[in-house]
């Protein structure tokens, strides 16, 4: 379980973190949010779709499994194998939170992440300076979470664009599990293409003002790549995974900067 805490200067004062080393900490993360920017990255490699987060509010996600509890992308030892690497990733183990009042974002750490360091003085990397101020790495952070956040609110006006021209469906799928039994996948949604291809001219002109023509067309191209979540399940399942061979199936991305650009 992860536990978030907003990280205070007074606090914290001492306080710091190692860097991640892989990606076992999203291996049991079935579905992941994104933002507008990426979704040309992760099309390359996995399925686009929407999750339903209210009653009529849907997110757009990146389908890493269709099982759940489970990511494709993250092989045994921890590598990542699908090329991009989703922004919220890169930034482990900090994310944004509304605070108590909702008006304003904090910059949290997870503190069970095993990554945070009390005294961060001799080893890993400080968050505050001797001023009490970000060091130079947390401003990078802060504000490359700030840009994930406002790509994300880019990615929920063309989300709710789609939704209120009743454009985004229920995603029959099945899958067979280890036991051979076929199963209907739950909680995915797709682009409604008869309805999108009967829109009226205005209507069509006003979703793509919201960003949600480019991104329905996304996400009906992007559902072919379930194929390579079947690989990728094979792969993972062989009776010895190789690593190795799973990188070279994809285009593999080591760069961790912290853009949208990997």
């Amino acid at each position: 379980m992860s536990r978030y805490v907003p990280l205070d200067a007074n606090q914290h004062a001492q306080g710091g973190w190692l860097p991640y080393v892989d990606y076992l900490f999203a291996s049991d993360q079935t579905l992941v949010a994104i933002s507008l920017e990426e979704v040309p990255h992760i099309l390359k490699s996995v399925p686009l779709a929407f999750r339903e987060v209210g009653a009529g509010r849907y997110q757009l996600v990146a389908v890493q499994s269709l099982t759940q509890n489970v990511n494709l992308c993250v092989a045994p030892n921890g590598r990542w194998l699908t090329g991009y690497i989703p922004a919220l990733y890169r930034a482990y183990p900090f994310r944004l939170q509304p605070n108590q009042n909702q008006r304003q974002w904090s910059l949290c750490i997870d503190m069970d992440s095993g990554l945070w360091l009390a005294n961060a003085n001799e080893q890993g990397k400080r968050c505050f300076n001797d001023s009490g101020e970000d060091s130079e790495t947390l401003k990078q952070l802060r504000s490359f979470l700030n840009k994930v956040m406002q790509g994300q609110a880019l990615a929920a006006r063309a989300v709710n664009a789609l939704a209120n021209e009743k454009l985004i469906q229920p995603w029959p799928l099945k899958t067979q599990g280890d036991n051979e039994q076929v199963q209907q996948v739950e909680g995915l949604y797709r682009i409604d293409e008869k309805r999108l291809n009967a829109l009226a001219p205005e209507a069509l002109s006003n979703l793509r003002d919201a960003g949600g023509l480019s991104l329905a067309y996304a996400q009906l191209l992007s559902q072919h790549r379930l194929n390579n979540l079947a690989e990728l399940y094979r792969l993972h399942h062989a009776a010895a995974p190789n690593v190795e061979s799973l990188d070279e199936w994809f285009e593999e991305s080591d760069d961790l900067q912290l853009s949208f650009d990997d």
